[in-house]
This record gives C-alpha cells, sequence and structure tokens, in this order.
C-alpha cells in the first residue's frame, strides 16, 4: 500500500510539472531581435521601390523641360494646360541637340532677347503659341496662336522645329546660305516658315519634307 501511494505521489508529481510545462509553452511570445526589425523597418521604407503600396510614374521626355519663366507664363494664361501627344515618328524628326518638337525658345524680333513658342493641349485642341517677350520688365507678354486643329485625342501631329538646326529637309536654307528668321511647323510632310516681320508674324509654306 504504502509503494502504491508513493508512485501514486510521483505521477501526480510529474503530471503537475507537464502541465506547467505546457502551460509556459502556450503563453510563450516570438519577441523579433534587432535584426528582424530592421529587416521589417527596411521592407516598410522600400514599400514604394518595389511596388507594393504605390506605382512610379513614367519620367518626363526631357525634351518637355521647360525653362521656369515659360512655366510660369504658361501656368498663369493656360492653367488647363497639356502636353500634346506626338507619334514615335515625329519624335524621331529631330536630334537630342535640336530644339523642339514641343517648344523652342529663340530671339523673334531682333530685340536680343529670348522669346518662346509651344505647342500645347487644351480642351479638345491642339495649338502653337508665340509668346513675345514684353519690351518692359513687369508687361504682359504678346501671346499668338500660329496653328490651331480639333483632335479627338491629345495627338498632335505637329513638329515645332528651327530651321538653323534643320539639316535634312531644308537643305535649300543651307545650300542659299541664308536661314530664315522665325520657326518650321512640320505636319506630316508639310512645313511651314512662320516669321516676325514687319511687326507682325507671317507664313510661308515650304516644299514639302523628305
Amino acid at each position: 500500500m504504502r509503494v502504491s501511494a508513493f508512485l501514486c505521489c510521483v505521477c501526480i508529481a510529474t503530471l503537475g510539472c507537464q502541465s506547467k510545462e505546457t502551460a509556459e509553452v502556450g503563453v510563450t511570445t516570438a519577441n523579433p531581435g534587432p535584426e528582424e526589425l530592421e529587416q521589417t523597418i527596411d521592407s516598410a521604407n522600400n514599400s514604394r521601390q518595389d511596388g507594393t503600396v504605390a506605382t512610379v510614374s513614367p519620367a518626363q521626355d526631357v525634351k518637355q523641360h521647360l525653362p521656369p519663366e515659360l512655366e510660369v507664363v504658361l501656368d498663369q494664361t493656360h492653367p488647363l494646360w497639356q502636353w500634346p501627344s506626338l507619334s514615335d515618328l515625329d519624335r524621331a524628326r529631330l536630334t537630342q541637340d535640336q530644339q523642339g518638337p514641343y517648344f523652342l525658345q529663340k530671339d523673334l524680333t531682333g530685340d536680343k532677347k529670348v522669346d518662346y513658342v509651344v505647342q500645347l493641349a487644351e480642351g479638345d485642341s491642339v495649338k502653337v503659341v508665340a509668346f513675345m517677350r514684353p519690351r518692359q520688365e513687369g508687361a504682359s507678354w504678346q501671346e499668338t496662336t500660329l496653328a490651331r486643329k480639333k483632335v479627338g485625342s491629345n495627338q498632335s501631329g505637329y513638329v515645332l522645329s528651327l530651321p538653323e538646326e534643320n539639316l535634312n529637309d531644308s537643305g535649300n536654307f543651307k545650300a542659299s546660305k541664308v536661314i530664315p528668321p522665325g520657326i518650321l511647323l512640320y505636319e506630316g510632310k508639310n512645313q511651314t516658315l512662320h516669321s516676325w516681320q514687319n511687326r507682325k508674324w507671317t507664313q510661308k509654306v515650304m516644299p514639302p519634307a523628305n
């Protein structure tokens, strides 16, 4: 009887220890170490880079980087303006060293000050606008629309270029050694020379582009 009683006590003690261990295991929490915390923070910080939270907008075409003063003028005079879309063929007309196809900067009036010509999408239209620098500081820029057309989308079809930089389609300029003032406006194979003469804008249709 004493042996049985002793064995029962041993069994009860053993079961008690196992229950205690089981209970301790049940409330154990996995506290992350410093390395795990650092990895979690890095993952959160890099969420924009791996695309899990935000997508990255496409890079702006370097040809669309406006001079600050022109951007200010556009935002003031055409607050809803946007860049029009150009086809791959139109963008390929000019090299990275040439101005255009979206905007040009040049002294158009002969006053040795920089003026601008830019194409922009506004509403259901795409237009080419010249901005002439005012003679007096603080005065309003003189604005003239050189070309305009309605489009079903933002697809432009216009390409702006400088005659003095165009050696392919305007080889006759180089051959005659006479570079006309103004800017060239391409639309498909058609090209028009717009120039400021006698205090007004004139246009001349040029031979079709190659």
